[in-house]
């Protein structure tokens, strides 16, 4: 499961950009975008901090990251019409 896209999902339905992330944060936009772009894992404390900028429960990042790896999982596993 990665919460990566979410987060990123997120940041897209809410008009924030990586900069502004990164700023709200207090951190570089390389080592936020690093991250984002599932190259280094966030830490959980990252993850918290990203929720509370954008307004969102880390519960329901998630559960859109679970939901999204179970479609993808049912849809790999489903018979091709």
């Amino acid at each position: 499961m990665r919460i990566e896209p979410e987060i990123r999902a997120e940041m897209a339905r809410q008009g924030i950009t990586g900069a502004e992330l990164s700023a709200s944060l207090g951190i570089k936009r390389p080592y936020l975008s690093l991250r984002l772009n599932g190259h280094f894992d966030f830490k959980a404390g990252e993850i918290i901090d990203i929720c509370e900028v954008l307004g969102v429960p880390a519960s329901e990042i998630f559960r859109r990251a679970e939901a999204s790896a179970q479609s993808t999982l049912a849809d790999a596993t489903s018979p091709s019409a």
